[in-house]
């Protein structure tokens, strides 16, 4: 090893907004300038070889621990991507999360600070910090070993799959679930020599916790993701399906689609395959005392508990702004939650979401609630928004990235709006979209929310109204 000289010593004192430590030389031609290190937690002291240069920052990478927080509970936390905190106490977690909201607000979304401190809630914290998930996306690999196939989850910062038999996000059946798909799989389609980075064939394994819709009997739903097969490869997924069914009465459902693309998205692109007790590819999830059909490919929040939270904040925001003669807009709708337990407190709910199976689902949510004056439609925000109805209220819950261009520019040529409730999972962009939105809106209120324990995700909830001029 050279000499200690080259590997400097860092004290890493602060956290990224995606996890990574934060630390700054302090001697030599590089002294003042912050690096960041993946893996480092606040804290603790590493020894780091510095890898790319930037005018304002390195990164690096931890070539000797010297003083590190006690390891977490869970044996796969050192090199598992999922759990990236988990090793940082909870309150420390969450003190990090409030700190990632607070300072994109002040950066980014340019909020006067003496504003920021009036509308600004503490983060809340999720009611379960251990086996909170109820969805989990798994990845296939060949064995570098012995070439057998795996099934796990990918390393921090890789490419790499890592088998996590006792992982603590789901329950441990899931894990044995994962044992026998890997097996069954690898004896029916065994893997190539040359599928180091991920398989030909099989790609992803989607595991969501639900209910039965008609009965809410506790169940699990598969979703095998692999790639365009001939009819005998299908064939052996069915083979595959089968044999699952058998062995684990836990399983409700098990579906294969096809995806083309060459990328690491856990999303089908075609249906070949619905096996199972339900007839279709729906499960039941609770929210707001109610229990929402979902397509086992539909987005629902992945933390029961926490959701639950976030419905009751969503609601609380907004019950200052319906009424029997208004109207709300729920962009990114979903399978109509947490908007449809708006509808009794509105006179029509409109929503707009781009996946079809998820207005279906909505449209079958709405008639088992009885909300008669609810409808969703089908197709991209960005395109529907311009013809939709007038709208007093605006609920939206964008993807990562944030609301479009076109959407904004939409929702600022709305005279009629009063208020916008503001879900994200995103600090960053949620607070690029408030700059653009305080045209002709002021926050309210912001809400932190944890729905994603040990990792450096947090959820926040805003409140914006019209700005009187």
């Amino acid at each position: 090893m050279p000499k200690k000289d080259n590997y400097p010593l860092l004290d890493i004192s602060a956290l990224s907004s995606d996890g990574q430590g934060l630390g700054r030389i302090t001697s030599g031609a590089d002294s003042g300038l912050v690096v960041f290190v993946p893996g480092a937690l606040p804290g603790e002291r590493v020894r780091i070889k510095i890898g790319k240069r930037s005018r304002n920052y390195l990164t690096a990478e931890i070539v000797e621990p010297i003083r590190l927080l006690p390891q977490a509970s869970c044996p796969h936390a050192a090199l598992c991507g999922g759990c990236s905190l988990a090793r940082m106490p909870y309150a420390e977690q969450l003190h990090w999360k409030q700190d990632f909201v607070s300072q994109a607000m002040l950066r980014t979304g340019k909020l006067p600070s003496h504003h920021l401190e009036q509308v600004l809630a503490s983060v809340i914290a999720s009611p379960d910090i251990g086996c909170y998930r109820n969805k989990m996306e798994f990845a296939f690999a060949a064995d570098k070993k012995d070439g057998h196939l795996l099934l796990g989850q990918r390393a921090f910062h890789s490419h790499e799959i890592l088998a996590t038999p006792d992982c603590e996000r789901m329950p441990k059946i899931v894990q044995t679930i994962c044992e026998k798909v890997a097996e069954l799989c690898s004896t029916a389609l065994p893997p190539s020599p040359s599928d180091t980075k991920g398989h030909a064939f099989w790609r992803f394994l989607v595991v969501r916790q639900g209910f039965l819709p008609e009965s809410h009997t506790q169940a699990f739903w598969l979703l095998f993701i692999t790639s365009p097969g001939k009819q005998r490869e299908r064939d052996c997924v069915r083979k595959v399906c089968e044999q699952l069914l058998a062995i684990f009465p836990e399983i409700a459902c098990l579906v294969h689609e096809e995806r083309k693309a060459d990328d690491q998205l856990a999303v089908g692109e075609k249906r070949v395959l619905v096996l199972g007790k339900t007839g279709n590819a729906q499960l039941a999830l609770p929210l707001g005392g109610r229990f929402f059909r979902l397509d086992v490919d539909s987005f629902f929040q992945i933390n029961s508990q926490a959701s639950q939270i976030l419905a009751q904040q969503v609601l609380s925001q907004l019950s200052a702004y319906a009424g029997k003669n208004r109207d709300l807009l729920d962009l990114f709708c979903g399978v109509g939650a947490p908007g449809l337990l708006l509808a009794d407190n509105f006179r029509r709910v409109l929503g707009i979401e781009v996946q079809a199976l998820s207005v279906a689902c909505a449209q079958t949510n709405a008639q088992s609630f009885h909300c008669h004056n609810y409808q969703a439609q089908a197709g991209a925000c960005r395109k529907l928004m311009a013809s939709v109805q007038k709208a007093d209220v605006l609920l939206c819950d964008p993807p990562r990235t944030g609301l479009e261009p076109e959407t904004l520019m939409a929702v600022l040529k709305r005279d009629e709006l009063q208020a916008i409730c503001y879900v994200s999972c995103n600090p960053a962009t949620l607070a690029r979209d408030l700059l653009r939105l305080s045209e002709r809106f002021q926050v309210e209120r912001i809400v932190p929310l944890d729905l994603f324990p040990h990792t450096p995700h947090v959820e926040t909830i805003v409140l914006l109204s019209r700005t009187k001029r």
